[in-house]
């Protein structure tokens, strides 16, 4: 089993820096500072999220773009929640005016684009 996990967790970090560096690319385009602070959220972010997705496949014993949903739902809450991320697209004033917490409506967001990833990459239900 841990061998297995291992895999998993390692699998994850080449994506993330790559990643990472994409979206602090586009975070800089759109005139924010290139600082390691940037960058390291955003690979840490990338990171954390893949990661998650490991234990949850193991218990499972399948893969799931359902499992790439709840990271990212889950992730999006507690970085809204610690100031770390805003909510994407603009949505916060919907969510103010339908009366939804912010830090679930950034986990609605964040979740749904995990699991559109994980779609994308051609995981099933």
């Amino acid at each position: 089993m841990a061998p297995s996990t291992v895999d998993c967790l390692a699998g994850h970090l080449q994506p993330a820096i790559v990643g990472g560096g994409i979206f602090s690319a586009l975070h800089v385009a759109q005139g924010f500072p290139l600082t390691p602070q940037l960058v390291g959220l955003n690979i840490g972010f990338l990171y954390a999220y893949g990661a998650l997705t490991c234990p949850l496949e193991e218990l499972s014993g399948r893969r799931s773009w359902t499992h790439n949903a709840l990271a990212g739902g889950a992730l999006g809450y507690i970085a809204f929640e610690q100031g770390l991320t805003g909510i994407p697209f603009g949505l916060e004033r919907q969510f103010s005016m339908r009366r939804i917490p912010l830090a679930t409506g950034a986990a609605l967001v964040y979740g749904g684009l995990g699991g559109f990833l994980a779609i994308i990459q051609g995981k099933p239900l």
